[in-house]
């Protein structure tokens, strides 16, 4: 009977790429009277095809759930900052100095709001390998890396080198992290499988 695998094996998989559910395939062959024992063994033989991706698909790469955070954190940073000089002003910076900084809080909180969404979903996007995102991301670390060398070439020597290192951290885990690149290869290979599929 172990010859008759390969044959219950690819009936199998034929039909699973016909998108038939696997417990449908099973009874049929259970209905043209195929031992049970090995139509189990077929399809244990298979799944190990099947599950491979979704580890990739869950556990992400540390360096890029870092990245994610570090963007998180920047979205965050943008309307939570403004709103404490808004509210603890008056406690900061005196009577005078809260009107004024209310102004330039709000002021930042309104030009940053759109910055802040985007880094938001950025975030997100890097989390699912999304393409788009990771071409933002590196967008921003590198303006980001460059305000850092003028901060190191001027007198903002500690928070330039501060800059360049989390921006440096971020623009190697996106281009050069092995495991970053596969992460973004292997969702680029299953979000073109549809269109393969169709032909």
């Amino acid at each position: 009977m172990e010859n008759h695998l390969p044959a219950l094996e690819n009936f199998l998989k034929k039909g699973l790429s016909q998108k038939i559910p696997l417990e449908t395939l099973k009874e049929k062959l259970l209905k043209k009277g195929w031992p049970s024992n090995q139509v189990n063994k077929a399809i244990n033989e298979i799944r190990p095809t099947k599950n491979p991706q979704k580890p990739n698909s869950l556990g992400n790469p540390i360096a890029l759930k870092i990245c994610s955070i570090l963007y998180y954190v920047e979205a965050a940073s943008l309307v939570i900052i403004p709103l404490l000089i808004i509210l603890l002003g008056a406690t900061l910076f005196g009577a005078m100095g809260a009107a004024l900084g209310g102004m330039v809080a709000i002021i930042i909180f309104f030009g940053g709001l759109p910055f802040a969404v985007l880094f938001f979903f950025t975030a997100r996007g890097l989390v699912k390998c999304k393409k788009w995102a990771k071409i933002v991301a590196l967008i921003f670390a590198l303006l980001s890396f460059l305000a850092g060398i003028i901060q190191v070439i001027g007198e903002s020597i500690i928070s330039g080198a501060i800059t360049l290192i989390i921006t440096g951290y971020v623009i190697w885990s996106l281009l050069l992290n092995k495991k970053v690149k596969e992460c973004f290869n292997k969702n680029k290979q299953k979000s073109l499988q549809p269109l393969q599929n169709s032909f």
